[in-house]
Order: structure tokens, then C-alpha cells, then sequence
């Protein structure tokens, strides 16, 4: 493996980890049955969480870092 492309990988492990864990948490422990019913006000918390939080602080910090 090319130590260039060794944080996808390891991305990609911890992606699928938690969320086996936090499906498995969610159905035999707490009972939950999770999101059904994509209303707006979820797409708008998952958009949010996508571009700001995921994408601009990201960029945000790597500004900072680079300055």
C-alpha cells in the first residue's frame, strides 16, 4: 500500500465500523429503528452536516494549517 493513498483506506475501515456499531447499538440496545421517513427538515441537518461541517471546516483547517 502507498502510504499517498493509506488514509482512504483507513477511512474507509473506520466508515464501516461505526456504522455496523451504531446500527447494532441502535437496534439491540436502545430500540431505535432509525431515519424512515426522509422529511425535509433531516435532509436539511444531513446537507448542513455535509457541506459545513464536513467540507468547509475541513477546508477551513487545512487554510490554517498551509498559512
Amino acid at each position: 500500500m502507498k502510504p499517498d493513498n493509506a488514509h482512504i483506506d483507513f477511512k474507509g475501515v473506520a466508515l464501516l465500523t461505526i456504522l455496523c456499531a451504531s446500527w447494532g447499538l441502535n437496534q439491540v440496545a436502545l430500540g431505535e429503528g432509525g431515519i424512515r421517513d426522509l422529511t425535509p427538515a433531516v435532509t436539511a441537518s444531513l446537507i448542513y452536516q455535509i457541506v459545513w461541517v464536513a467540507f468547509i471546516t475541513y477546508v477551513v483547517w487545512f487554510w490554517l494549517i498551509r498559512k
